[in-house]
């Protein structure tokens, strides 16, 4: 019977060995910078914004009847295929916020769906594909600094274009009641920002916002942590049989 629940217990132990080694608890696939991003102008639609900073600007009381601006994003995101990820987050910085005549609380920063129909170096309101579907928004900021998109509609969004394609594409644009003057967000493109940090980027987590990194599949080097769990546990296997080896040695 002490046999049998020995050997239960390193049984147990290994499967936890194994478990964490391979990070399979819990995961999150590294942030990553967009892989492309566009501001456009209705005003001039032929105009190609592609290296400039990204903008979203609107200009009467229904905001998004009144878009002038607005901007495109690209993530591959073919490494989520078949991941159990079920919390996305995509953070935007901004550098300028115009608030006009806006009521407070009254403008909306949103993410829209849409299609993979573009390149940066040639997207422009004229040929640029259409404002879908709004995944998420939040109030527009008051002063410059991060503008954060998270949620299960985003992780929904995210996996169903990576189950698909491998590619997510979306639109930043103004909703809600833009006032009498035109309100206006720029952010930070890729190939504005000198700070890494303010590029656009995406986070894909398993297991919520709080998940801790055990696997990490995107950009940014993998997490040793794992790694280290399992051969910790896997040191201590090897601990237990010794001791167990040695007791037998004595009773005979």
């Amino acid at each position: 019977m002490l046999r049998s629940k020995r050997k239960l217990w390193v049984f147990g132990l290994l499967t936890l060995a194994i478990t964490l080694s391979t990070g399979t608890v819990a995961f999150a696939l590294a942030s990553r910078p967009v892989n492309e991003d566009a501001s456009v102008y209705l005003l001039d639609g032929d105009f190609n914004q592609n290296t400039d900073k990204l903008r979203a600007e609107a200009g009467t009381l229904n905001c998004a009847a009144s878009r002038t601006r607005w901007s495109y994003l690209k993530w591959n995101v073919a490494d989520a295929q078949g991941k159990p990820v079920d919390y996305a987050k995509i953070t935007l910085t901004a550098d300028l916020v115009n608030l006009g005549a806006s009521p407070q609380g009254g403008v909306f920063v949103g993410l829209y769906q849409t299609t993979d129909g573009w390149t940066e170096s040639t997207v422009t309101a004229n040929n640029g594909p259409a404002i879908g579907s709004l995944i998420v928004s939040v109030p527009i900021p008051v002063s410059p600094g991060p503008i954060v998109f998270e949620g299960t509609s985003l992780a929904n969004y995210i996996m169903g274009e990576a189950n698909g394609d491998g590619i997510a594409s979306m639109v930043v644009a103004l909703s809600g009641n833009c006032g009498e003057a035109s309100v206006l967000v720029r952010m930070w493109s890729k190939d504005q920002s000198a700070n890494p940090d303010a590029v656009p980027a995406l986070e894909l987590r398993a297991g919520g916002p709080t998940a801790v990194t055990l696997a990490d599949t995107g950009a940014q080097p993998a997490n040793s942590l794992p790694l280290y769990a399992g051969l910790a546990v896997l040191a201590l296997i090897a601990v237990v049989g010794v001791g167990v080896s040695r007791r037998r040695t004595a009773a005979r």
